[in-house]
């Protein structure tokens, strides 16, 4: 049961901004889950930090942090770029009710098959001529000064151990690839019997040779399934912002099982009322009474069910698009401009020594192993000089 640091730049709610509004709502989220840990549904809970916060406020709010026992996952800080350069993002988010009450969702008169023109998958990263982000529907090299300037969620962990350091008493480093092709579940059976929690079932195996990150990228996705709608019509009957609407439609989302839904609502899971073709894929009700709408109305329910279907087939074909996207770049074509751009090269050189400065003293085993790394030191040898 994991518990995230959100990107600041996801957050709605000026209350939840900054290093006071992140406390907040991780203590929110941590009582939430010794709740569910409580009932029985999970084990164990970590705090996962995959951003940066560097406001005023940041070192206090790491010194509250308990550190004692950590895992740092590390990797290639050019393979590193390279996923960021490729990694989607979904323009618009399908949540439940903002705080209007309005719908932010599909209704089942939208046809599924729209749903990613109308949304479109972007890429960030790239600047203007400005210096202001700029999204793009297809993976560009020139994103790379962009994710250079993004301390919030690249090459940060330098500054994390200076905040963590005097706290650490045990550290575990291990490599992304250590839970990639199916070696996740030796991974985790490891860190089982270190951290104490239940080890993978054998019958499980198959799920931790799945890839899933293309498919995160496009989901959760709610539908607001309601009687006055007719599927895949494209002609809703009345208007998305009527909160009486919304409020009638039973809300369905489409997510994996992943998401936070399958320990935090696990009651909520109505799966086996649809038809998936994917194993990874779960249906949640929003809340129990969104269950009974569908229950009662069998009308209602073969709706969303067929909704769903072709729903759930859009996001693998998207998904599988992505997937190939991910491809167009390589970490040869990183090292490439790096070699032709000064400037980004020098910030690079920067940052990625600041980044790895620990891991070179904790793990210099595995930091000696970074391939592209060690193409990349010698490239700033070679033009500047630098040595990392």
């Amino acid at each position: 049961m994991r518990c995230i640091i959100p990107k600041q730049m996801d957050i709605v709610q000026e209350g939840q901004k900054g290093s006071f509004g992140c406390y907040c709502l991780l203590h929110k989220k941590l009582l939430a889950m010794k709740k569910v840990k409580e009932l029985g549904y999970t084990k164990k809970s970590y705090l996962q930090i995959t951003n940066l916060l560097l406001d005023s406020d940041a070192k206090k709010l790491y010194s509250l942090i308990d550190t004692s026992v950590a895992i740092n996952i590390i990797r290639d800080p050019i393979s590193v770029l390279r996923t960021m350069v490729t990694l989607p993002n979904f323009s618009d988010k399908f949540s439940i009710d903002d705080d209007e009450g309005r719908g932010t969702g599909l209704f089942l008169s939208d046809e599924p098959k729209a749903i990613f023109s109308k949304n479109p998958i972007h890429y960030g990263g790239i600047l203007d001529k400005n210096g202001k982000k700029k999204a793009r529907i297809s993976p560009e090299l020139n994103a790379i000064p962009g994710w250079l300037e993004d301390r919030e969620q690249v090459f940060h962990d330098g500054i994390l151990y200076d905040y963590f350091k005097d706290n650490i008493k045990e550290l575990y480093i291990k490599q992304t690839s250590d839970f990639a092709g199916g070696r996740g579940f030796h991974a985790m059976s490891e860190l089982a019997s270190i951290l104490d929690f239940d080890e993978p079932d054998e019958k499980d195996r198959w799920l931790f040779e799945k890839h899933v990150g293309e498919m995160k990228n496009l989901l959760p996705i709610t539908l607001y399934a309601n009687e006055k709608d007719e599927l895949f019509s494209n002609e809703i009957k009345t208007n998305r912002n009527d909160k009486n609407f919304n409020k009638n439609s039973a809300k369905i989302v489409l997510c994996t099982r992943f998401n936070e839904s399958n320990r935090l609502k696990p009651e909520r899971d109505i799966s086996e009322l649809f038809s998936l073709p994917d194993p990874l894929l779960r249906v949640f009700v929003d809340k129990p009474s969104d269950a009974v709408k569908l229950l009662r109305s069998p009308d209602l329910l073969k709706k969303a069910q067929l909704y769903i279907e072709k729903l759930s087939c859009e996001v693998l074909q998207k998904a599988s698009k992505l997937e190939a996207n991910r491809k167009l770049f390589n970490e040869n074509d990183i090292l490439e401009y790096f070699q032709g751009h000064e400037k980004e090269r020098k910030l690079a050189a920067t940052l990625i020594k600041e980044h790895i400065k620990y891991q070179k003293q904790k793990a210099p085993d595995i930091v000696n192993c970074f391939k592209y790394y060690k193409e990349f030191e010698k490239i700033c040898f070679e033009l500047d000089g630098t040595k990392l």
